[in-house]
């Protein structure tokens, strides 16, 4: 099985790095199979978010 390996250095700290992957506006930023991503309900972080 082929293994493809990609590192990046990023000058953030860890806090503004998760902030970032943690934010679903930017999945389609690091995440090429997404196209969209739209939350179902008015939650849209942090346990029961959907």
């Amino acid at each position: 099985m082929t293994e493809v390996k990609i590192v990046a250095d990023c000058d953030a700290s860890a806090e503004t790095a998760f902030a970032y992957v943690n934010d679903y506006r930017n999945l389609p930023r690091f995440l090429r199979e997404v196209e969209s991503f739209t939350p179902v309900g008015s939650q849209t972080e942090g346990i029961g978010a959907t």
